[in-house]
Formats: C-alpha cells, structure tokens, sequence
C-alpha cells in the first residue's frame, strides 16, 4: 500500500508552517481538514473502515480542502466503502474523485482494482490504460493490469506487464511470484528468474515464504502455518493468500482436489477484496467448482 500519510504530511508543510495558517482562518480550517484526512488514513491502515469512512465524510462534508486534496478525499473514502463491501457507494466515489481530478492516478488504479473483482475486465483495463498513460513508472498499474490478463488466461501479455512492474520495482515479490504463476501457465520455467528476484531480500518477511514454497524450500502445510502464526490485523489476508498460493503450487503438479480444496479455503477466510479472493474464484470456475 501507498504511504498516504507521508502523502498528506508532505501536502501539510507545502501549505506553509502552522504560524502562518493561525492568522488566517480558511487556511486553519483546512490544516483541520488536512489533519483529519491524515486520521483517517491511519484508521484505514488499521483496517478500522467504519471510521475511516467517517472520518473522510467530515473532511469532505466541511468543504475546506483544496480541489485535489478533495480528490483524494473522495478516492480514499471509495477505498474504505470497497473493502467495507459497500461497492455501490465505492463505485460513486471513485466517479467523484476522477470528475474532481482527471489526473488521480490511485482513483483509477483503485477502480480498475473493483471492477477486476465485479468480472467488469474491460472497464477495468481502461481504468489501468489510463493510470500507465499518465504514469508509465507506476509498478503497481503495471501489476494489477497483469492481473486482469492472468485471470484471462492472456498469459504472454500478463508476463509483459509483470515484466514491466518488476523492471520499475525490482523487490516487489508479489510481482515475481505472478510473474512465476504466468510463466508456469505459458509452459515457461522460471524458477531462476524467481530465485533471482528473492536474491538478498529477507524471505521470512511475507510474502518472501510464498516463494520459499515454490522453490520446494518449505512445504504448503508450512507456508499456511507460518500464515496463522500471525498475530496482527493482516492475519486474515496472510492466511487467504497462503491458501490461495498453495492452491496454485498444487494446481501446476497437477493435484487437483487439493488445489480446490485451498482455493476454497481462500474464499472462506476472506477479505473479498483481496486479489486472491477474486483469483480463487476465478480458478475455481475455470475447475468447474
């Protein structure tokens, strides 16, 4: 995820110093505001989306930001309305945002995100198309429009983009381990482009044990028990992906029913807004399950 507060607090000192915004009241107020977005970018970190939602309906209800920071605003509470599974709303804010500012390159990637996981990949491709064709050196549009390609079995240019995301983030290891996927899936083997990618970084940092597992390093059962070993807010994620990882190892040695039976397990430990949620039952479909 992007550090938003950082963001926030970088857009906070370009407004000038807080002595200043105390002799005149609209820059007060939107230093209040400004602080409050910041608020509930934490209470978003800390997955808190009822507050988060809250928080970013007072920032935008006071009317006091600046065009583009009301942008955000809106792009941040559709964020929070999404992974709180409120998608009508999400969808509004998202539309709100982009009317604000064409240029919000997270509302676009962010919204390509939600109509991936509503099956909408045309809609979502425009919205990444858009996000690369205003920033070419964003990695993560890069990944999230390879996903849309995986999930459609448009395997050649799914490693294009992961190619891309890589080149632009050569540490991010969930690129390299779609990347891997897509590989697998176009009869490619890239285990040595894999270890070369996890080469001086600390695998025991997730998800540096999902490329332990398909480096045959640690079985499935370990990859899920290092998973529930978790004790912060993101358990539930770490455990949905160890499964849906697992799935796919099983899935390209051809042991089926286990590779079901953790697909399922993905679904059934959630977030769904989770890439692999979406990519369990995508597969799952593809199984006739």
């Amino acid at each position: 995820q992007i550090g938003y507060s950082v963001f926030m607090l970088l857009a906070f000192i370009a407004m000038g110093s807080s002595s200043q915004a105390s002799r005149h009241d609209s820059h007060s107020k939107s230093l209040d505001s400004l602080s409050l977005l910041l608020k509930g970018f934490d209470a978003a970190d800390a997955h808190n989306h009822d507050r988060a939602i809250a928080l970013f309906s007072q920032v935008i209800e006071a009317g006091t930001l600046s065009t583009p920071h009301l942008s955000t605003a809106h792009r941040a509470r559709a964020d929070a309305y999404f992974q709180n599974g409120q998608i009508k709303t999400s969808v509004a804010d998202y539309a709100r945002a982009l009317h604000l500012n064409p240029h919000n390159i997270a509302a676009y990637i962010n919204r390509g995100n939600l109509r991936t996981r509503l099956g909408k990949y045309d809609l979502a491709l425009e919205d990444l198309d858009n996000a690369i064709n205003l920033d070419p050196h964003d990695a993560l549009a890069f990944q999230n429009r390879g996903n849309i390609h995986f999930f459609s079995d448009n395997f050649s240019k799914a490693i294009t983009d992961y190619r891309r995301s890589l080149g632009l983030e050569p540490s991010d290891l969930f690129s390299a381990i779609w990347l891997y996927l897509a590989e697998r899936r176009a009869g490619i083997d890239g285990r040595a482009g894999l270890l070369a990618h996890s080469q001086g970084q600390n695998m025991e940092i997730w998800p540096g044990p999902v490329v332990s597992l398909y480096l045959d390093l640690i079985s499935a059962t370990q990859l899920v028990h290092v998973a529930n070993r978790h004790t912060g807010h993101e358990k539930d994620e770490m455990i949905s992906e160890a499964h849906f990882y697992s799935g796919e190892f099983f899935l390209m040695n051809r042991q089926t029913e286990l590779a079901v039976n953790h697909f399922r397990q993905t679904i059934a430990r959630g977030p769904n807004w989770l890439t692999e949620f979406h990519a369990a039952k995508v597969e799952l479909n593809k199984l006739g399950h």
